[in-house]
């Protein structure tokens, strides 16, 4: 069988690659879906989208901090509208982008900019989603481990206050309308921070 694993960023993949590779079909790690024809299996790991974004900004700012990313640096980071070059004394000091022609998508583009119609979702730490996977595929089933942990420690409900739970639901709107019946506690979240 052909298949290809979609490596959305912060959603798994590099725990994903360790395991089952990038499947069959060659590519940029972070080629989109739109980069392989459609008789090819496309499969992709989704994250609930708040847990990302903390994921993500503390992507981006790895290296630059000495503990576990704080709320309020997540705060500040959303609140400047998601930014993928951090600057120093002037000087760009990260660049945290996937970039690939001709997408140009960065590590903060929603999940659906990588997938298409026919992707296969499967939820991140679901291990019957991996299971149906390799049944689909033939391949041994084997867990994820956990690769890229984050220092962060919390939940990613504390990351949050009421505006900057907004701020995240609209740059990612895409990905809630077709994810949250996915993430169960997304929809607690938002209730609970009154979004």
């Amino acid at each position: 069988m052909r298949w290809r694993f979609i490596h959305i960023p912060k959603n798994g993949g590099t725990s994903w690659g360790q395991v089952f590779g990038l499947g069959t079909e060659p590519g940029h790690p972070h080629s989109p879906a739109s980069c392989f024809p459609d008789e090819i299996w496309k499969v992709a790991l989704v994250r609930d989208p708040y847990d990302r974004a903390v994921s993500i900004c503390g992507h981006i700012f790895r290296g630059l901090l000495d503990g576990p990313l704080s709320p309020g640096l997540f705060r500040e980071w959303v609140a400047s509208g998601f930014p993928t070059t951090i600057l120093r004394q002037g000087k760009a000091v990260i660049k945290a982008g996937y970039a690939f022609d001709p997408m140009a998508l960065e590590v903060t583009a929603p999940q659906v900019s990588w997938i298409s119609e026919d992707t296969h979702l499967l939820t991140l730490g679901s291990d019957e989603g991996i299971r149906l996977f390799c049944s689909f595929t033939g391949e041994p089933y084997k867990p994820l481990p956990v690769a890229n942990k984050g220092r962060r420690g919390l939940d990613y409900w504390p990351y949050y206050n009421t505006e900057t739970a907004r701020r995240v639901r609209d740059k990612y709107q895409e990905d809630r309308e077709l994810l949250l019946d996915l993430f169960p506690g997304a929809v607690d979240f938002e209730m609970e921070k009154g979004v």
